[in-house]
């Protein structure tokens, strides 16, 4: 007897302590019980008694950049799980406000010292096409050019700025690779929508373009315009290397959703595949190196990772993403309590 009392008195002592945040629904979705962490992390002087979605409205103010994390009125950031009891129901709230300043920090700090890389980088490749640009346009002033050259130099000049247009295009969408709005969106959707923007290029390349995707829903937390493009950018980056046969295929586990995109093209070098995701890595004489180094960011904003495997027979890239599970809101049944409080 004693000894199951002692054994009780430590479990309380643990519950206490714990620098978690643990509160205990009941079935109706009345916070039943509370520790110390959750009242000083949810700043509130009291929550027993409370219904959760009421401590819900008051405490958290979601933000469009809260990834994984929830925003609080108060400036936190708080990683929110739960897990059904026989009884009701748990919720564990880590607090990340800390961990996620010393992120952007670090985000911030890799993007500063990619500068100077960048500088030198564009001054090459943006000065070659601007060159080639202003000569055609000089050509295009000669009063005596035939109507044929004309039209030649009409055209060169014209390839040159959509070039030029292009590495803008790349340039813009790495540098706001990591500073895009999320919301709930299923990867189905995603995929669905890729193989809508990219049809009119399959269809000039001659190439073929098959999907597999899995059955609703498969929930991410993500921007759909960044997702959309990354998978894009992986299906003409294939096209473009000489593949005739792309698939995209699309399945999920119990933490992830995978989305591979895979192509018939050459084999990717192990010496290339190193360093293939690097910013202004290219192996293309009119590349900026941004197009996989924006995937790879976006992946990484998206919590997620970006893999490659490739052999003679086949290349693959794969963007993982966690699933996103709504870790805010009550089970069913406690919105119903809500509806008829």
């Amino acid at each position: 007897m004693t000894a199951s009392v002692n054994e009780l008195e430590l479990y309380k002592e643990i519950f206490e302590k714990e620098p978690s945040a643990i509160i205990v629904l009941d079935e109706r979705g009345v916070v039943k019980k509370a520790n110390d962490s959750a009242l000083k992390m949810l700043n509130v002087e009291a929550l027993e008694g409370r219904k959760w979605y009421q401590v819900i409205d008051e405490v958290f103010r979601p933000q469009k950049d809260d990834g994984q994390e929830i925003s609080t009125v108060d400036g936190k950031r708080l990683q929110v799980s739960t897990k059904p009891l026989s009884h009701g129901q748990l919720v564990q709230m880590t607090d990340q406000t800390e961990t996620r300043k010393l992120t952007d920090k670090l985000n911030h700090m890799e993007r500063l010292s990619s500068l100077g890389k960048m500088a030198a980088s564009l001054a090459h490749q943006i000065r070659t096409p601007l060159s080639a640009a202003i000569l055609y346009a000089a050509n295009l002033g000669n009063q005596k050019l035939p109507l044929a050259s004309r039209n030649v130099f009409q055209k060169k000049l014209m390839s040159r700025l959509e070039a030029l247009e292009a590495q803008v295009s790349d340039i813009l969408m790495y540098a706001r690779s990591g500073e895009q709005s999320v919301k709930v969106l299923d990867a189905v959707d995603i995929v669905e929508g890729v193989l809508g923007s990219v049809a009119s290029v399959v269809e000039k390349s001659g190439a073929n373009l098959s999907s597999d995707i899995g059955p609703r829903p498969m929930t991410v937390l993500g921007n759909v315009t960044a997702l959309n493009g990354a998978i894009s950018n992986l299906v003409t980056n294939a096209i473009e290397a000489g593949a005739k046969n792309v698939k995209i295929e699309l399945v999920a586990d119990t933490k992830n959703v995978m989305i591979s995109v895979k192509n018939d093209g050459p084999m990717i070098k192990p010496e290339v595949s190193a360093h293939i995701f690097e910013p202004f890595y290219t192996t293309k004489s009119n590349g900026t190196g941004l197009g996989l180094a924006v995937v790879a960011a976006v992946a990484k904003v998206h919590q997620g990772d970006i893999r490659l495997v490739s052999n003679e027979k086949e290349t693959v890239f794969t963007m993982i993403i966690p699933k996103y599970e709504g870790v805010l809101e009550p089970s069913e049944s406690f919105k119903d309590e809500k509806s008829v409080a």
